[in-house]
């Protein structure tokens, strides 16, 4: 058997044991962020802030009227806003970490995406520990829910996604932050 012959068996085969999962060429074709890293690090550091930031100005520009209405809606607005900036500034931290291929930027990045899934329970229990009228009890458990589903497949496909992707793993290598 000749070199030709031996190497096409081999890739017939596929990858062995201890190969690499993908070529050098691979790699310089991979590395870097773009396309979907790209869009994460946008979302991270711009657009999900921007949202972020955008309701709290709305809740706070509401509150006045809200606290003569339900007074004890107040300290649920201030505590979520109190958590929403704090998501906001990790997700900042998160994007920049990923955008300028920082250390363990893959494993604050998951963290970050834990972190929301997290805070969309944590929004769910504070409903619960307030006294509001059944309406608008009802009103913000659907909200919380909607807010929880929405956490969980956001994290769901991005967490996957940093975990299965040739372009992060090109790009921080590995290990880049097992969760």
């Amino acid at each position: 058997m000749n070199i030709t012959e031996n190497a096409e068996q081999q890739n017939a085969q596929g990858p062995q044991q201890n190969e690499p999962i993908f070529s050098y060429n691979d790699v310089s074709k991979y590395r870097g962020v773009g396309g979907w890293l790209l869009l994460l690090c946008v979302g991270l550091t711009i657009i999900g802030p921007l949202m972020r930031l955008s309701g709290i100005g709305s809740t706070m520009a509401e509150l006045p009227r809200i606290s003569a209405v339900l007074p004890s809606l107040v300290t649920l607005i201030y505590v979520e806003n109190i958590f929403s900036l704090f998501i906001t500034a990790f997700s900042v931290y998160a994007g920049y970490s990923l955008w300028a291929v920082k250390p363990n930027a893959v494993y604050k990045a998951k963290a970050f995406l834990i972190t929301l899934v997290i805070f969309a329970v944590f929004d769910l229990f504070l409903i619960y520990m307030i006294e509001l009228p059944v309406a608008v009890a009802n009103e913000a458990i659907a909200q919380g829910i909607f807010g929880l589903v929405q956490s969980v497949l956001y994290t769901g496909v991005w967490f996957a996604y940093l975990t299965q992707s040739k372009r992060v793993r090109a790009t921080y290598g590995e290990p880049f932050g097992e969760f």
